[in-house]
């Protein structure tokens, strides 16, 4: 997108967080240049502090509404000024408001749904804005921690935007148990369908005046450690679930401020030791993949008709 009005076609970056200080996931221009692009620089407010997502919860709940940002540019109401629409860690989506004269108004607010509640996918939202609707305004996709692709279709107008409840034109695929944190599968595993952490991108790909989307998704699966079966390995595997569900039902409880008690932090200890013994008969694959969903107006299903 083109940032500074300049015609060249600038980079957007967001961040997992800060080096130091608090935790904030930082924005970044990379703005175009006759050599390509320069060095990132920190989108600022006009008082030249950092543009970071603004929140009122503290603590740990804090952190995670303003870290892992994904941003992208477009003038969401329709005044002539680029907006910022950002994803964070939790999933939802942080608006920044452009300025008349450049730049982003200092305070976001969470996008909402026509209810008045926050829009949000599974985690690690991911924003993309484009009229798929051919309506006439902008409406709001997202890739997601938890896989699929999600729409909040714009029920509003182009100045007015209003978004609907969430729509998954592609479902999600958890490859993920709540204890082991993946299913145990063969060593030489393929995915035939589209699994966790999508990003996309969208366009009319091949001309057909339909939209597709093209995904990218990272998946942890398990296998056997060297030298396990995958009948030993799943026994171990079952019985080291039954110790970690334990653990993780006597998890202490957060305070309501959102602070980290040393009670918190023990526990965190003790889970982590647990998680690392898995290691011994079952091991992390992690299988990633590009996918094309040939656009069609009743969205996908996810099978091996709509990803090549």
């Amino acid at each position: 997108m083109d940032l500074d009005g300049d015609g060249e076609i600038d980079l957007l970056s967001g961040s997992y967080s800060k080096n130091d200080g608090d935790m904030a996931g930082v924005l970044y221009a990379l703005r175009a240049d006759e050599d390509g692009f320069q060095a990132a620089e920190p989108l600022r407010t006009a008082g030249d502090d950092l543009l970071l997502i603004h929140t009122e919860k503290k603590g740990v709940n804090g952190f995670a509404e303003r870290i892992r940002t994904k941003p992208w540019a477009a003038d969401l109401n329709g005044d002539g000024h680029l907006d910022l629409v950002v994803g964070n860690m939790v999933g939802s989506f942080a608006f920044f408001r452009g300025r008349a004269g450049g730049g982003f108004e200092a305070r976001s607010s969470f996008l909402e749904d026509a209810s008045g509640e926050q829009i949000r996918v599974g985690r690690h939202s991911d924003p993309v804005l484009i009229d798929w609707d051919r309506d006439g305004d902008l409406d709001l996709l997202s890739g997601s921690g938890t896989g699929g692709v999600c729409l909040f279709t714009n029920v509003g107008t182009e100045t007015k935007p209003s978004f609907a409840a969430r729509e998954m034109l592609l479902p999600d695929f958890s490859f993920e148990s709540k204890e082991s944190g993946a299913l145990l599968m063969p060593a030489d595993v393929q995915l035939d369908r589209p699994g966790t952490d999508s990003r996309i991108a969208i366009h009319d790909f091949d001309g057909d005046g339909v939209l597709d989307v093209i995904l990218t998704d990272r998946t942890e699966v398990l296998v056997p450690a060297d030298g396990q079966s995958f009948e030993a390995s799943k026994l171990a595997l079952e019985a080291w679930t039954r110790e970690m569900r334990e653990i993780k039902a006597a998890v202490p409880p957060s305070p309501p401020d959102g602070s980290i008690t040393d009670e918190m932090v023990e526990h965190n200890k003790k889970e982590r030791a647990h998680a690392a013994k898995r290691d011994a008969f079952a091991q992390t694959k992690v299988i990633t993949g590009a996918w094309w969903l040939q656009g069609r107006v009743g969205g996908f299903d996810g099978t091996q008709g709509d990803a090549r």
